[in-house]
C-alpha cells in the first residue's frame, strides 16, 4: 500500500499489531536485500530545511503489488496509475545506476508544504532530478521543488527532467 510513499515502521507495527518495530524494520531490511523494494534515501540538494526524516518506500514490481492489493482495474483509477508509474521509473533509474557509486535517494523540503522531488541522482560531478507526474497537464509551476532547486546556484543542479506519462497510458488503454 506504501508504494511511493513515507514509510514508518512504527505506524505500521501499530496498524499490524502484535508485532514489533524491529520485526517491521527487519522486514524492511529483508525486502530490500532481496530487491523486492527500495528505500529512497533523503539528499540534501544545497537547500536548509531538508527533511531528513523517514524515506519513501518504492515496491519493485508493481504487478506484486496489485496482486497482493487485489486491485482488479488498476486503468480506470488515477491515483493507482500514478503510484504505478512512480513506481517504474524509480526502478529503471534504479536499475539503469546499478552496480555504480551513484547516490540515489529523492528530496523532500521540511518547510513550504514538504516540496518534493520524486529522484535525485547525486553523482561526483553531476546532481540530476527528476520529477514524475501522471496527469493530462504536466505543467509545472516556478513554485515547484524542481524549478526552484533548478534555479538556485547553491544547489549546483546540472540537469533536471519531468516524465509524465499521462498521455502514454491514455494512448494505451485506447487501445485497450
Amino acid at each position: 500500500m506504501n508504494s511511493t510513499r513515507i514509510f514508518n515502521a512504527t505506524t505500521a507495527a501499530k496498524e499490524l499489531e502484535n508485532i514489533s518495530v524491529i520485526t517491521i524494520d527487519s522486514y524492511i531490511e529483508a525486502l530490500e536485500m532481496s530487491n523486492l523494494i527500495y528505500l529512497a534515501k533523503p539528499i540534501d540538494v544545497g537547500s536548509k530545511g531538508t527533511l531528513k526524516g523517514k524515506p519513501p518506500i518504492f515496491i519493485a514490481d508493481t504487478a506484486i503489488r496489485n496482486a497482493v492489493l487485489m486491485i482488479e482495474d488498476v486503468l480506470s483509477e488515477e491515483d493507482e496509475l500514478g503510484i504505478m508509474v512512480e513506481t517504474a521509473v524509480y526502478k529503471q533509474i534504479v536499475s539503469f545506476y546499478q552496480g555504480s557509486t551513484v547516490q540515489l535517494g529523492y528530496f523532500r523540503k521540511a518547510k513550504d508544504n514538504q516540496k518534493e522531488v520524486v529522484v535525485v541522482v547525486e553523482l561526483p560531478r553531476q546532481k540530476i532530478l527528476c520529477e514524475v507526474k501522471y496527469r493530462n497537464n504536466s505543467h509545472i509551476s516556478a513554485t515547484d521543488a524542481i524549478v526552484e532547486l533548478c534555479q538556485d546556484e547553491r544547489t549546483k543542479v546540472t540537469n533536471a527532467f519531468l516524465d509524465s506519462e499521462a498521455a502514454e497510458v491514455q494512448y494505451i488503454q485506447n487501445m485497450l
